[in-house]
């Protein structure tokens, strides 16, 4: 429930990182993912981008959801350390989601949904990390 409700309090930046076959790293500002009821991360591709590429190469992806402080000990956040599950680009998922974009009134999204992404957590860590647990970084 904690996850969840940090994920969904849309007072946060948040990056997704990821990187090709070769290592080469890429970070991107993106939309918010959302945890699934499996307790998935999941979220959205809308262009094919370099993310879109490097998911496909290598399934590591790191979140990163900060609430930027006036000094780093000030930061607020975690790192989500994940690796991608399934890709939908078709199907049952993928098509509820555009249902739910359309719904929400996001045309535009819905109409260019490349893809579903849904990732496994693999470890969480806080963003300001001295080895204290993540819960104590939100």
């Amino acid at each position: 429930a904690l996850l969840r409700n940090f994920l969904t309090a849309k007072k946060h930046d948040f990056m997704v990182c990821t990187a090709n076959k070769a290592g080469k790293a890429n970070v991107t500002v993106y939309g918010t993912p959302r945890l699934n009821n499996n307790n998935q991360i999941q979220f959205e591709v809308v262009s094919n981008s370099v993310t879109y590429h490097n998911i496909q190469e290598n399934k590591n992806i790191v979140f990163m959801v900060v609430v930027p402080g006036n000094s780093i000990p000030e930061y607020k956040g975690i790192r989500i350390y994940a690796k991608v599950d399934t890709i939908y680009t078709q199907g049952t998922v993928y098509e509820t989601v555009k249902e739910q974009l359309l719904m929400a009134g996001q045309a535009q999204k819905a109409a260019t949904l490349l893809a579903t992404v849904v990732c496994n957590i693999t470890q969480i860590r806080p963003v300001v990390d001295h080895g204290q647990p993540w819960e104590t970084a939100l």
